[in-house]
């Protein structure tokens, strides 16, 4: 027995059946998603009531973790950043920040995504520096085994596409958006 079907209906369409539903507007049950554009406030953030922690930030070839560690060292974080070469295990930097109990550990930021570049899809990049750069501390987060482990923050670039998109999208950093989505909801 190959397969076994009960309650099975079929009903017959007609052949122009196809042509008529991409030919109608579609239906609206459908989304999209639409970015509001917003000046930027260049005055200093308001103050949080956040006690100051840790903060281990995998810092992109641009630096920008640099630049946030600066942000967040004003307000009395401490923050250890970390250039990630091919060498270095992303799994062993994250478990022994983790594991560490130097103190209160409260995120982990991740750049990687901002090094790739361009339209294309590039998997063994997309491997090394994007979802497979998350993935990794994922596995840190797991090695660790912390009763509360830290939030982990990610940060892409042209993940999404919208009209008003002056670039185009990143499809090298697409699926670390759905990785993302997946590790939030477990």
């Amino acid at each position: 027995l190959l397969m076994e079907v009960e309650g099975l209906r079929l009903h017959r369409v007609p052949r122009d059946w196809m042509e008529r539903l991409i030919a109608e507007p579609p239906p609206e049950w459908l989304y999209r998603m639409e970015w509001i554009t917003q000046p930027l406030d260049a005055s200093e953030p308001e103050e949080t009531s956040q006690e100051p922690g840790r903060w281990l930030i995998l810092d992109s070839e641009e630096g920008l973790g640099t630049t946030l560690a600066e942000r967040l060292q004003i307000k009395g974080h401490e923050c250890q950043v970390l250039q990630i070469p091919e060498s270095v295990d992303r799994t062993e930097s994250v478990r022994d920040f983790i594991a560490s109990g130097q103190g209160f550990c409260r995120g982990i930021v991740y750049l990687g995504d901002l090094d790739l570049t361009g339209g294309g899809l590039d998997i063994p990049s997309a491997r090394q520096d994007g979802w497979g750069g998350v993935l990794d501390i994922v596995h840190g987060y797991h090695q660790a085994a912390s009763a509360k482990p830290p939030r982990l923050w990610v940060v892409t670039r042209g993940a999404l596409g919208f009209e008003e998109a002056e670039t185009e999208v990143s499809l090298s950093q697409s699926p670390t958006l759905g990785l993302g989505r997946v590790i939030a909801s477990e």
